[in-house]
């Protein structure tokens, strides 16, 4: 009979504990000839199953015992004819018939069926195209099939995890192994610059020159590149650039490494003042923040880590390493632009071994609404304390405002300096330990006239928790853990303290310390009209305490408005006003 279907395969089945029979339809010239595989095209054993043949075609594959899914969880029944040649037809006699010829040209098909069949599965190129040969066996061995532009075979050593790659891609063909994606439909070729700034990031190994000219002109070209206020960023590779001048890094351009101690710009021969400005003239800047990368400045003479003058949003450093300063590490100065808040994030700062100014100077002279904040940094000077390399202040706030958060201090004269007139916030500043060679956690200069509030801030190895000072401040607080808050105005709640103040009041009425008063009248002996710096909205909010030095003296008190407060001193006697040149005053408030 002809061999009338193009299949030599049956399936898949799917064994259930149950079924034994497994039909096809395909033609076999005999029961041996037919096979059952499992899903991985692996032979199972012929001793688990009998072959029945139709008459014409197809027939019976039948287990003796049914197939479990957990032994195969596919099964198919294969034609897998011998591609030997059996027939032998004389001149003349008994074997020259119709039967005869019909099995051998049967068989002849069935074997061409196979054959299809694995051609099937091989590895084609379209119609019309020339194929291609392989290398040697030696050639290809643990190497990854790729393919040139013209379509013929390229191989490749390794993936993108290992050097194999890397030195495919610096070999004179490595070219064909970088492509730009275009559009579906459209080829695969080499992308162009251009086309690399637009979509994605610059590296400095695009450009040519030494070292530091790649990371110049990278960080040019990310300046030209900018794309209006979309930015650009520069990433640093793994390893080290050696720097001899500043750089700067431009609105919105960020320069960005691989990890914080895996990129690093190390200064050699380096002219200063800093490795790195963020400039813009008078102008603003944002989004142009250091990332992930180390600045050594190498212990050279007069020479800083950065220097910015108008750092706001975005800007900063996040995950970076300034290392061996001799100057300051991170100076913020004049603050162009106005109103911003500029950020210090996961960071170390680390002085040089012989001699540093401060880790950070807070100095925003044009801007009292610029804000630093620090958190989760590292700031010392360098080798041991008393030496040449502890840091006078780490951070130094001479303007604007500060909002530290879980920063520690080591070698370092003061951990937080601060003077002149902002705000400064400090929640969970420590010393670094029994070992943290911290004389002062805070100093405050005695022309301070700002706001200082010290909340979860403890020693751990610091001598002074704070050392104040200013006439009539704290002092010096060692010895124990404390929050502390300097202000010239109190918060207000039930039961705060409002006022608090000693007041001369012989000749001109006068507050020789305290907070709170915003004037005192005199309004005739032992009689004062104080007037408050806050207001009540009733005088019945306020209560008032007040004494003198007059000893068996009295005093009274009235509260004769929302933020007034009349007292009178009497002598002895109860009745004799009498000038005072000690009136103790508390005004607290009750509701």
């Amino acid at each position: 009979m002809p061999v009338s279907t193009e299949t030599s395969i049956a399936g898949p089945y799917y064994p259930n504990g149950s079924t034994v029979d497994f039909p096809f339809a395909f033609k076999a010239s005999s029961a041996g000839e037919v096979v059952a595989w499992d899903g991985d095209g692996n032979l199972i054993s012929t001793a688990l199953y009998t072959v029945t043949l139709d008459d014409d075609e197809g027939g019976m594959l039948t287990f003796g015992t049914a197939p479990e899914s957990a032994d195969y969880p596919v099964i198919y029944v294969v034609s897998d004819p011998n591609l030997t040649q059996t027939a032998n037809f004389d001149n003349a006699g008994p074997s020259f018939n119709p039967a005869a010829l019909t099995r051998a040209i049967d068989r002849a098909a069935i074997r061409d069926l196979k054959q299809q069949r694995e051609i099937d599965r091989g590895f084609r190129v379209p119609f019309g195209e020339t194929g291609f040969v392989l290398p040697l066996a030696a050639d290809r061995a643990n190497k990854f099939l790729s393919f040139l532009p013209s379509g013929a075979p390229l191989l490749s050593a390794g993936t993108g995890a290992d050097i194999g790659l890397r030195t495919d891609l610096a070999s004179t063909s490595g070219a064909a192994l970088v492509s730009f994606r275009r559009a579906a439909g459209a080829n695969l070729r080499t992308q162009t610059l251009d086309e690399y700034v637009e979509g994605g990031h610059l590296l400095p190994s695009q450009f040519s020159g030494t070292g530091e000219q790649q990371l110049t002109r990278a960080i040019t070209e990310a300046t030209a590149s900018r794309n209006g206020g979309q930015g650009q960023t520069v990433l640093l590779p793994r390893g080290e650039i050696e720097v001899s001048s500043s750089f700067n890094i431009d609105n919105r351009v960020t320069l960005m490494g691989v990890n914080k101690r895996g990129s690093r710009l190390k200064a050699v021969a380096h002219s200063g003042p800093y490795m790195v400005t963020a400039d813009n003239g008078t102008s603003s800047m944002f989004d142009n923040a250091l990332e992930r990368l180390t600045l050594d400045c190498n212990d050279i003479a007069g020479l800083g880590g950065v220097y910015s003058e108008a750092w706001q949003e975005g800007g900063g450093l996040r995950r970076v390493l300034i290392q061996k300063f001799r100057t300051v590490g991170a100076s913020f100065q004049n603050g162009e632009g106005g109103a911003a808040v500029c950020l210090i994030e996961d960071s170390e700062i680390f002085g040089s071994t012989l001699g540093n100014t401060a880790g950070i100077v807070l100095n925003p002279t044009l801007s009292s609404n610029f804000t630093l904040r620090v958190v989760n940094t590292t700031i010392t000077g360098g080798g041991n304390a008393g030496g040449a390399g502890e840091m006078p202040k780490g951070i130094h706030v001479m303007a604007g405002n500060l909002k530290v958060d879980t920063v520690h201090f080591e070698v370092c004269t003061s951990g937080v300096y601060v003077d002149g007139g902002g705000d400064v916030t400090l929640e969970n500043v420590t010393g670094g330990g029994s070992t943290s060679l911290v004389t002062n956690l805070v100093e405050v200069a005695s022309t301070f006239t700002g706001t200082l509030r010290m909340r979860g801030c403890r020693r751990n190895g610091a001598t002074n928790l704070l050392k104040d000072n200013r006439s009539g401040g704290f002092g010096t607080i060692s010895g124990y853990d404390t929050d502390i808050t300097i202000t010239s105005e109190r918060d207000l709640g039930q039961g705060a303290i409002v006022a608090s103040a000693s007041i001369d009041g012989t000749g001109t009425p006068a507050v020789t310390k305290g907070f709170g008063i915003a004037s005192i009248t005199d309004n005739g002996t032992g009689d004062y009209t104080i007037t408050l710096t806050r207001s009540a909205q009733a005088a019945s909010d306020f209560t008032v305490f007040a004494s003198t030095n007059q000893g068996a003296g009295n005093v009274r008190c009235d509260l004769n408005g929302v933020n007034t407060v009349r007292v009178r001193c009497f002598a002895a006697d109860g009745t004799t006003a009498t000038d005072v040149n000690e009136l103790k005053i508390l005004v607290l408030r009750v509701a």
